[in-house]
């Protein structure tokens, strides 16, 4: 089964939205109910009806789904990209240690640390 003769099955068309198919649904489904209608075809019409609508359900829950994926994908990029924008303006800005290696860093601290032992002692 594809989607036109599902929307066919069920008397509908791509542009309506799921609600409206479902009422649409609802409605054959009491026409065509076997315990309400004794015609032979009845319970066929019946059963291709409920496969029809399961169908074109899981057609519009997986496209809502792989939409609304999609913008969450995409504000969630945006979000990241703008938070590693201001990290490099941050990164940018001039620093006191600029220049400096770790090794350096390291080494003015061992140097503060004495003299304050020194200093300490006195």
């Amino acid at each position: 089964m594809n989607l036109t003769q599902a929307y066919k099955i069920l008397e509908s068309n791509e542009s309506m939205d799921i609600a409206e198919i479902r009422r649409k649904y609802r409605i054959l489904v009491l026409r065509y109910h076997p315990d309400r209608n004794s015609a032979p075809n009845a319970h066929e019409k019946f059963v291709a009806l409920k496969d029809a609508f399961q169908f074109v359900e899981k057609f519009h829950i997986k496209k809502q789904y792989t939409h609304s994926d999609f913008e969450h994908k995409t504000t969630q990029n945006k979000a990241y990209k703008e938070k590693m924008k201001q990290r490099m303006q941050t990164q940018n800005k001039e620093s006191v240690f600029e220049g400096f290696t770790w090794k350096h860093i390291l080494i003015l601290g061992l140097i503060f640390r004495i003299l304050l032992r020194l200093i300490i002692k006195r």
